[in-house]
């Protein structure tokens, strides 16, 4: 019996941490991202920000931002989000470390990969901005350490390469 108790226990512990392998397809009026089955929707890493998601077991946080142009070039909105990593008190030495321009016929985008340092931890940042004719999209994916890094940049390439502006 009290195996059968203890085979019943972690079988019940090792489905609560599973996670679908279907990709999770988020549709906005304003854009679509398709999320690995592990991350969940919150709301407490941007004030502000019109989507986030995160799985905290695995150290990967996602925010995407929309806003409207304006008189804001491209060039400028890019240099604004980007410097606002850059200049976040908390991280150190932060270094763009690849960079690629993509462009369709619905809008333009530049990706970055940021590496810094937090709390004498490694943070990668993968920042997207997309242009589209009137509005900017700004979407943000983070983990920690390089094994992390390893071990989910395929998923988080699979997030920024899901992301499809709308409008």
């Amino acid at each position: 019996m009290k195996n059968s108790l203890i085979a019943v226990f972690l079988i019940a512990l090792l489905s609560a941490c599973s996670y679908s392998e279907k990709p999770k397809e988020v549709k906005t009026e304003m854009f679509e991202v398709s999320y690995p089955g592990y991350m969940k929707s919150t709301d407490d890493l941007l004030e502000g920000a019109d989507l986030q998601y995160k799985n905290a077991y695995r150290n990967i946080y996602s925010i995407v931002k929309v806003s409207d142009k304006g008189t804001q070039t491209f060039e400028d909105f890019q240099k604004k989000t980007v410097d606002v990593i850059r200049n976040f008190q908390l991280l150190e030495k932060p270094v763009v470390t690849d960079s690629v321009y993509r462009e369709n016929d619905n809008f333009k985008a530049i990706d970055l990969q940021i590496y810094g340092i937090m709390n004498n931890e490694n943070i990668y940042y993968w920042h997207s901005v997309f242009e589209t004719k009137d509005k900017f999209y700004e979407l943000a994916v983070w983990t920690r350490t390089m094994d992390r890094k390893q071990r989910y940049g395929e998923d988080i390439a699979k997030i920024i390469e899901s992301f499809k502006p709308l409008r």
